[in-house]
């Protein structure tokens, strides 16, 4: 494959579509052709199509201000944010709403219902199971992208 996107043709690039669809790639191929995919100005219903089925998104061109601005994001600060405000948020309104209830430990409020007592801890229980699987598999995400991109990075200098 060509190094550089501009040299390559329309029909060169769905034909390297055709092979990652037969299976014909190495795994470097196919990171190769991730990126050129992610790179490219074509488009068509094929290459569409194996965007879609390799989970790669086409990049648009972006302006050095708009990079700056891109670097400042963390996709996991603005999960491990959103999560610490949900605690937060629960944490602050059970402990109001606890005050404010005689004798109760916890309520929760599901579909606009009051829960309390024994079936209120059960939900918010498994609630913040159910936040902190998120979580891991959000982690686990990002691991893995890290690792395709060191693969990558390291295909490239050899």
């Amino acid at each position: 494959m060509n190094n550089s996107t501009d040299t390559l043709k329309l029909s060169e690039v769905e034909q390297l579509c055709r092979l990652y669809l037969d299976c014909r790639m190495t795994l470097l191929e196919e990171t190769e052709l991730e990126y050129l995919l992610t790179h490219t100005d074509f488009d068509s219903q094929l290459i569409s199509e194996v965007r879609e089925i390799m989970g790669v998104a086409h990049k648009l061109r972006l302006t050095p201000a708009m990079r700056a601005r891109r670097k400042r994001r963390r996709p996991w600060v603005a999960i491990t944010g959103a999560a610490a405000c949900l605690a937060l948020i629960l944490g602050t309104h059970s402990r109001s709403a606890s005050e404010a209830a005689s004798g109760a430990d916890c309520i929760v409020y599901a579909n606009g219902h009051q829960i309390t007592g024994e079936a209120a801890l059960d939900r918010a229980e498994a609630d913040i199971e159910r936040m902190e699987r998120f979580m891991q598999q959000e982690e686990n995400r990002k691991m893995a992208e890290q690792a395709k991109v060191d693969e990558f990075m390291n295909h490239n200098t050899l």
